[in-house]
């Protein structure tokens, strides 16, 4: 594409890429990837850092609302509808200017700042500066490069709790689900999601630590059984798993079938650079330490059914 002006005419023709995952399967790792072959990815959390989560800051600022998600996506599908509208617009660089978007960008700022307030002064300090240049740039229309971008798409976790509503809205959308092991997820330090998007599946935050593996195991479970179940229903061959063992342990495979899926030119391709990104965690396997005796048998089941082989301790 050779210039702003031509992406942003071409790309309204052309579904985004998105990934989604359980937080803490991997994501992040698949994103680099993509944005190296070629991928306009937006403006992303971390991105100047080097462990940075690069989640999209558009759909953080406008849709990744817990509370607001579970009140609305039966109640009110068109909220859901309005916000991937708007986060279509400012991807792409057109201007957010009508008085229903407006009204919608000052609600999700105030519920930004919300959140982030019961969390620490100072997050809820930036959060405010940065939720008003989400505002300034997306009335202005926000400005950046994407002259040499092959595609684009975003990066949220929790993305896949909008995959009915992203199926619906981009009729050729393609999306990239990331997992990893569930009894590993289970007793992993990253519980934001299990903590604050339970509700929006039916389930009860843990209110103990003893608690969390057995609810973070069941989330885990709901998650990627509904995102399963929607590929088959709707997404069909424009649905790719990503298991992260596989991504770490068979680089060069797993990188080339996702290359394949994201459509990147023969001369994007660089497997060995892309495959010499890949740093793969210790706690592959964490599990193996832990009683599994306090999960059920149609749990560790369920873990099975989703692909994954459970190692007696």
């Amino acid at each position: 594409m050779s210039n702003n002006k031509d992406f942003t005419q071409s790309a309204k023709n052309i579904s985004p890429l998105v990934i989604g995952a359980v937080g803490g399967s991997g994501t992040r790792l698949i994103t680099q990837i993509l944005q190296t072959a070629g991928y306009y990815m937006g403006e992303m959390s971390g991105s100047d850092q080097k462990d940075g989560a690069l989640d999209s800051l558009w759909f953080n600022f406008l849709l990744r609302r817990p509370a607001w998600f579970a009140k609305n996506h039966e109640q009110h599908p068109e909220k859901i509808r309005q916000g991937l509208s708007i986060l279509e617009k400012v991807m792409l660089g057109a201007p957010v200017r009508t008085k229903k978007d407006l009204i919608f960008m000052t609600a999700a700022l105030k519920n930004y700042r919300h959140f982030r307030k019961k969390k620490d002064k100072l997050i809820h300090l930036f959060s405010a500066i940065h939720g008003t240049r989400i505002l300034k740039n997306s009335f202005l229309g926000y400005k950046t490069d994407r002259s040499d971008a092959i595609g684009w798409g975003w990066k949220d976790p929790a993305s896949h709790a909008f995959l009915p509503y992203l199926a619906d809205y981009f009729p050729n959308l393609r999306y990239v689900h990331v997992i990893r092991h569930g009894l590993d997820m289970a007793y992993s330090h990253n519980q934001y999601q299990s903590t604050f998007w339970a509700k929006a599946f039916n389930l009860k935050p843990a209110r103990t630590p003893d608690e969390v593996p057995k609810i973070s195991l069941n989330y885990w479970i709901q998650t990627n059984q509904k995102a399963a179940n929607l590929a088959n229903e709707k997404l069909k061959d424009r649905f790719l798993v990503v298991k992260y063992e596989d991504i770490c342990l068979q680089p060069q495979q797993t990188i080339q079938k996702l290359l394949e899926f994201a459509s990147v030119p023969p001369e994007k391709v660089d497997i060995e650079k892309f495959s010499a990104m890949i740093k793969a965690s210790p706690n592959i396997g964490r599990y193996k330490a832990q009683d599994l005796s306090i999960f059920s048998a149609e749990e560790i089941q369920a873990v099975k059914d989703l692909g994954y082989e459970v190692e007696a301790n």
